[in-house]
């Protein structure tokens, strides 16, 4: 869904270049390009907005937990929940799509990070189990763990998206 609302953004739109606001444009206006492509069921808006969903810290595959809830990804994290379930996060990026490897995330260069729980607000609320890291680079979206491949297995799972789409399956 995320990547047919992408490609459908750049069709529209044009590629964005990220030298002259692209995809850093400011979060409402990136927003309001995915809300029309997505079948949203509640908007949830920026911030930490406990109410909309809240499910406490998450789960890292390799045991461990966050130190904060849904409220960790960026200063102003944009979160809504879509017709399916599915909860969306599109996180508040500093990186002008420069070089940045961003911890075990696996993906260099990116413009703006997007955290899909894909069952919303049911168990295992776990990085590289329900919970995976999309990001926009200035071509396209790509999942976790698209440019460095190792960031999977025995990581804290946020790096994990792309082995479970090249895999087919969770093979870890």
């Amino acid at each position: 869904m995320l990547l047919t609302a992408t490609n459908s953004i750049i069709a529209e739109e044009g590629n964005p270049r990220c030298d002259v606001g692209g995809w850093n444009c400011p979060t409402t206006k990136l927003v309001s390009l995915y809300k029309k492509r997505l079948a949203v069921a509640k908007d949830c808006g920026a911030g930490k907005n406990y109410d909309c969903f809240e499910q406490g810290r998450i789960n890292y595959l390799n045991g461990g937990k966050t130190s904060a809830n849904w409220g960790m990804f960026g200063g102003s994290p944009y979160k809504m929940i879509l017709n399916n379930g599915m909860q969306l996060v599109i996180a508040d990026s500093t990186n002008n799509c420069s070089y940045h490897e961003w911890s075990d995330l696996g993906v260099l260069d990116l413009c703006r990070l997007f955290i899909v729980d894909v069952n919303g607000e049911k168990s295992p609320n776990t990085f590289g189990r329900d919970i995976f890291y999309f990001v926009l680079k200035e071509d396209g979206l790509y999942p976790g763990g698209y440019d460095i491949d190792n960031r999977c297995v025995g990581t804290s799972g946020r790096g994990c998206a792309a082995k479970v789409l090249r895999d087919g399956a969770m093979n870890y």
